[in-house]
């Protein structure tokens, strides 16, 4: 049998719960942007795809005025509607304590990636982040995935 020796994750949705900022952070956007309630069915499906194809999805022609209203809202919501799942630091910390190198990859920025971590402690067991700006295919191009490998 082969040795687990690394293993990478995502983010959102799989080491920090930002499922809500997310809804609530589309929904804010189409709220300004077209005047309307959405509903989480029009985002949800598309979790986890870059943020530029979701918005043109949303309005063709029109997502980098959608993307600065939804990252404004996303980042001055980020640390009060983001939460951790329970167990996640325990979980980690077992994987590292086996000698398993950890790594992310998420479609998130840098920063905001670092930050999610940090808020809830978790950083510090990752070798690797790879995020938004370190690749230019995204998921679910293998791409971001090779590069932290």
């Amino acid at each position: 049998m082969k040795k687990i020796d690394c293993i990478l994750f995502d983010l959102d949705g799989t080491l920090i719960d930002t499922n809500r900022l997310i809804i609530e952070s589309f929904q804010h956007t189409v709220r300004v942007h077209q005047g309307r309630e959405a509903t989480e069915d029009e985002f949800v499906p598309y979790f986890g795809e870059p943020l530029v194809g979701m918005l043109e999805r949303l309005a063709p022609g029109q997502s980098s005025e959608l993307i600065k209203t939804y990252r404004e809202f996303n980042v001055g919501k980020h640390d009060e509607l983001t939460t951790q799942f329970p167990g996640t630091a325990e979980v980690l910390q077992e994987l590292k304590n086996k000698g398993i190198t950890l790594g992310v990859v998420t479609s998130k920025m840098k920063p905001l990636a670092k930050r999610g971590l940090q808020l809830f402690g978790l950083e510090q067991f990752f070798e690797t982040i790879v995020s938004m700006e370190d690749t230019t295919a995204h998921k679910p191009n293998p791409e971001p995935l090779l590069k932290a490998l």
